[in-house]
C-alpha cells in the first residue's frame, strides 16, 4: 500500500507532505535493496506464496447487469479494486469541470452524486473521459515510482495492473455509452 498511498499524497496539493511521502518511499527502497541484497523477481519471492499476499479480486462490473450506480462509485473509489485514489479534492475538481453538482459527504457518495447527476444532465461520456484520464495519471505514477525505485516493482506492478485494469473497464463503458446513444 506504500506506492498509492505516496502517490496519493504527491498529488495533494500541499507540497511538504508530497516531499516527506517521497523521502519515505526512498528509505523504504533502499532499506529493503540493504534487507534482500537484490531486487526480487516477483512478489511471490519475498513475500512467501504461503502468506497469500495479493489484492482483493475486484467485482465484474460492465458484464453484470444488476450493476448499479453506486457499485461502480464503490468500485472507483477502493484503491484495492480500482488501483486509483479518488480524493473529493479530485471528485470535486471533476464534477466542476463538467459543472455537475457533486454533494458532499465520504468519497464514495460523492462519485455516486456525480454518476447520477452526469447521467440526468447527458454528461456521463465527459464524466468517463475525465475518470479514464485520472486512471492514466495513475498508471503514469506507478511507471514513475518503478523508473525511480525498480526495487519495489513487485510491489507496485499489482497496482499498475489494477489502474490499467480500471481504465480498460471504462474504456468499455464508454463503448457500450456511445453504442447505446446510438441505437437510441
Amino acid at each position: 500500500w506504500l506506492a498509492p498511498f505516496v502517490i496519493a499524497v504527491q498529488r495533494h496539493v500541499d507540497r511538504f507532505y508530497a516531499e516527506v511521502a517521497t523521502i519515505t518511499l526512498t528509505l523504504v527502497a533502499e532499506r529493503y535493496q540493504t534487507l534482500v541484497g537484490r531486487e526480487p523477481a516477483s512478489p511471490a519471492e519475498y513475500i512467501g506464496a504461503t502468506n497469500g499476499w495479493q489484492l482483493p479480486a475486484p467485482p465484474t462490473l460492465v458484464t453484470d447487469p444488476q450493476t448499479s450506480l453506486r457499485d461502480i462509485a464503490g468500485f472507483l473509489t477502493t484503491p484495492a479494486y480500482s488501483g486509483l485514489y479518488l480524493s473529493r479534492y479530485q471528485i470535486n475538481h471533476l464534477g466542476r469541470q463538467l459543472r455537475l453538482p457533486r454533494g458532499f459527504g465520504s468519497r464514495e457518495q460523492m462519485m455516486s452524486n456525480l454518476l447520477r447527476t452526469a447521467a440526468q444532465y447527458d454528461a456521463v461520456p465527459a464524466l468517463v473521459r475525465g475518470l479514464r484520464t485520472e486512471a492514466v495519471t495513475w498508471q503514469e505514477a506507478y511507471a514513475a515510482v518503478d523508473a525511480t525505485q525498480p526495487g519495489l516493482r513487485p510491489f507496485t506492478e499489482p497496482w499498475l495492473q489494477r489502474a490499467q485494469q480500471t481504465s480498460a473497464m471504462l474504456a468499455e463503458m464508454a463503448h457500450l455509452i456511445a453504442r447505446e446513444a446510438a441505437t437510441g
